[in-house]
């Protein structure tokens, strides 16, 4: 099953342990990693990404593309330099819209405090203890929601654009 695993980190450092980990899963044909990203959310409430890998544009992750509305882990694009968002508004509203399980990203949000960090990735897993068991040795809250369900939101944003 292909899913959107988001886990929230207290430092960057765990964070990108957790997705080396996802790596070493993906080497040993235990997962299918397509893409991950890190992204911190700074005190000003903004998402910043921090690295990236594969093919896993931060606009999909953040909900930050051109022209879009609200997005999936924060408000709306920021102003300055990279690639920043900011706030929750209207999220919950355009995911119930879109099909896409609020309850989700309301989690996510609520535990992606500032200061904190979250790896983001892309993966195919057949089974979810690996993954769970080591993020959370490392200090993770660990998230996930089927792909097919972020792509149908992101769809559906950009058909009312």
């Amino acid at each position: 099953m292909e899913d959107i695993l988001v886990v929230v980190f207290d430092n960057e450092r765990t964070a990108y342990e957790g997705l080396n980990y996802l790596n070493r899963l993906h080497c040993d044909a235990v997962i299918r990693l397509y893409a991950g990203s890190i992204v911190e959310k700074e005190t000003d409430g903004r998402l910043t990404e921090k690295g990236r890998q594969g093919n896993f544009a931060f606009h999909t992750i953040a909900g930050s593309a051109p022209g879009g509305g609200t997005e999936l882990l924060g408000g709306h694009a920021g102003s300055d330099s990279g690639a920043t968002v900011g706030g929750l508004t209207g999220i919950i509203r355009d995911l119930h819209a879109a099909g896409v399980d609020s309850h989700f990203v309301g989690e996510v949000a609520a535990m992606l405090k500032p200061g904190k960090f979250a790896m983001v990735a892309d993966v195919n897993e057949e089974w979810i203890t690996p993954i769970d068991t080591q993020m959370v040795k490392l200090g993770g809250v660990v998230f996930r929601t089927k792909k097919q369900n972020l792509e149908y939101e992101l769809e559906a944003r950009e058909i009312t654009q």
